[in-house]
């Protein structure tokens, strides 16, 4: 979260060792500013959207695909199908979409598109990549995998023929996502998609769970977000485990109705999951929750009074698409430096939270006027420590993080 203690030309994070610092329960942040981005740039509904090769992607009805460098200007792309398009990753360098049918189209750029036989007509619905291998998951537990995106092998048999497979991702090694249908279930693989497991217990906590929508892998949990059923309106559902088969089912705690509705996808980014889903018929406007653990979720305003059905992160910002071409956007999220236990007598460890691929400048102060520079760096995943020696003649000192 930005601190903003004096104005600075700047993205920066504050650190205030040897001081108080602020609970960030009392700072409105980025995620609580979420911007409509007019007008759309289709009236078609958008599904889903990922983050890769310097731009967003997003994918939709009728063979819909629309593009953006920042998130906040989008332009249509030419697929060349007229097919619902249901997923879209990244990897490798390349942006892969799949649908409806069995399409799977692939881009380097997100512009130029090129159909792939995925070697099955049943409607694909989701799409990861780790493991130097593309997984793609649909209708009557289908699962077919690909080293390039270009030749593809379906894996027989089906999970589970009764269920649609709705959401992939990649983590610890494992490919795990979850489904919909008569028997809602977690399924994964642990070695590199050759073989796949089910798992439709959880240890209980699959009591009355109508589908579970979407999963996100970050600060080594996953997370999966659904739906519950209920006579008047569905409820959202959020399951956490940090290892694949102990499962934990929290409550969004946000206390407003509009929460309640069921959740559709879930994203990480910046150490932060972001989750959504569509308008239940009690509620005015969309669940958007957020949480920095899994475990505790913060509900966020939409401006748009429209269902929501997919989120990503990248460029410092998440992005959310929906019903009728929506795009939300939030406000930029600037990189964050947290204080550790101390490594050793005489000196304290940092920890920088911003993104990968950026740069960042490391900066100390003793009166907020005068910046002295310690380290400049091009952080490759993202998160980064460094440790720093006591200052003796300093009674304080304060950090703060600068991307150029």
């Amino acid at each position: 979260m930005k601190h903003k203690l004096q104005p600075i030309p700047q993205t920066v994070a504050w650190l205030w060792c040897l001081a108080f610092l602020l609970p960030q329960n009392l700072l409105a942040g980025p995620l609580d500013q979420w911007h409509w981005r007019k007008p759309e740039p289709t009236p078609n509904t958008l599904l889903s959207v990922t983050y890769g090769g310097g731009k967003f992607v997003a994918v939709g009805d009728a063979g819909t695909i629309v593009t953006s460098a920042e998130g906040t200007a989008w332009s249509l792309s030419a697929s060349g199908t007229s097919a619902y398009l249901r997923g879209v990753t990244f990897g490798d360098g390349m942006f892969l979409a799949v649908g409806e049918g069995g399409t799977i189209l692939t881009s380097s750029n997100g512009v130029d598109w090129t159909a792939r036989d995925s070697g099955t007509t049943n409607d694909l619905c989701a799409a990861t990549f780790g493991h130097d291998l593309f997984a793609v998951v649909g209708a009557s537990g289908t699962i077919t995998t690909s080293r390039d995106g270009v030749v593809w092998d379906a894996r027989q048999p089906a999970v589970l023929s009764e269920s649609t497979l709705t959401s992939i991702v990649y983590g610890q090694g494992t490919f795990l996502g979850g489904s919909t249908g008569s028997f809602p279930m977690v399924f994964g693989s642990d070695n590199g998609g050759a073989d796949w497991w089910i798992d439709n217990f959880l240890g209980g906590n699959l009591w009355g769970v109508d589908g579970l929508a979407g999963v996100a892998y970050g600060n080594d949990r996953f997370v999966v977000v659904g739906a519950k059923f209920n006579p008047d309106f569905p409820t959202g559902v959020i399951l956490t485990s940090t290892n694949t088969f102990d499962w934990d089912r929290v409550n969004t705690g946000a206390g407003d109705v509009d929460t309640y509705a069921g959740l559709w996808a879930v994203a990480f980014g910046h150490d932060t999951f972001v989750s959504v889903g569509p308008i239940c018929d009690l509620c005015s406007k969309p669940p958007l929750l957020s949480s920095t653990d899994g475990t505790h979720w913060r509900y966020h305003d939409s401006p748009a009074q429209k269902n929501l059905f997919g989120v990503a992160y990248g460029r410092g910002t998440f992005a959310v698409i929906g019903e009728s071409g929506t795009i939300l956007q939030s406000d930029k999220i600037g990189p964050r430096l947290d204080l550790l236990s101390s490594p050793g007598p005489g000196s304290y460890a940092l920890k920088l939270i911003g993104d990968e691929g950026e740069s960042y400048r490391i900066e100390a102060s003793s009166d907020f006027a005068n910046w002295t520079a310690l380290t400049n760096f091009v952080s490759a995943t993202g998160t980064n420590q460094f440790t720093q020696a006591v200052a003796p003649n300093l009674s304080r000192r304060f950090y703060r993080a600068v991307t150029p």
